[in-house]
């Protein structure tokens, strides 16, 4: 049993994120953007991300970590509006739910009325308003999108990166910040 930042609830300490190796659900990847910037991305277009902690709402369908492993990598081709991004953060957190149903929606849906979103973001293919929400602080992100996520009936887990000294480098513009490394400490929450 370890101690919770939120209360003195106790948690059980569940796999590592290599045991739900195939196990589809949804997640929240939790960023940093410490400056502000504008960013380019895809068809959206130009948008002006001010400096604060946001919150990004994904489906794992075909794994949870398969997803984890391709948000380690660095983007070389940004797909979705999340890779363009990306590139602009520092990435320390993830929550992940696991489930055979589709919750990603009703997770945005949830952060909606609780913090402030990125219009169109992460929604192109589906009717939610957004995918991406903003905090001034993680601790207020982290807390929104775990209950957002019991909402759904699924547990939320978190996985935060160890202090590894490879996590511990400057980014450069050819290898940003790692997200998860495979020796993270992970927790339902």
């Amino acid at each position: 049993m370890i101690a919770s930042e939120f209360g003195d609830r106790r948690l059980e300490r569940p796999p590592s994120l290599q045991d739900v190796t195939d196990t589809p659900g949804a997640y929240v990847l939790f960023l940093e953007l410490p400056r502000p910037a504008c960013v380019s991305v895809g068809a959206l277009g130009n948008l002006d991300f001010p400096a604060a902690s946001y919150a990004y709402v994904g489906s794992a369908m075909g794994g949870l970590s398969r997803r984890v492993r391709r948000y380690a990598r660095p983007v070389t081709r940004p797909r979705w509006h999340i890779d363009y991004l990306l590139t602009y953060t520092r990435n320390v957190t993830l929550l992940t739910a696991v489930s055979r149903e589709r919750i990603e929606c009703s997770i945005a849906m949830a952060l909606a009325g609780s913090l402030p979103s990125v219009p169109r973001f992460g929604s192109s293919d589906c009717r939610c308003e957004s995918h991406l929400f903003s905090a001034s602080h993680s601790e207020e992100a982290l807390a929104a999108a775990s209950d957002a996520i019991r909402r759904t009936g699924a547990v939320p887990t978190l996985h935060q990166a160890s202090p590894c000294s490879h996590l511990a480098r400057s980014p450069s513009p050819a290898r940003p910040h790692n997200i998860i490394c495979h020796c993270e400490r992970s927790r339902e929450i």
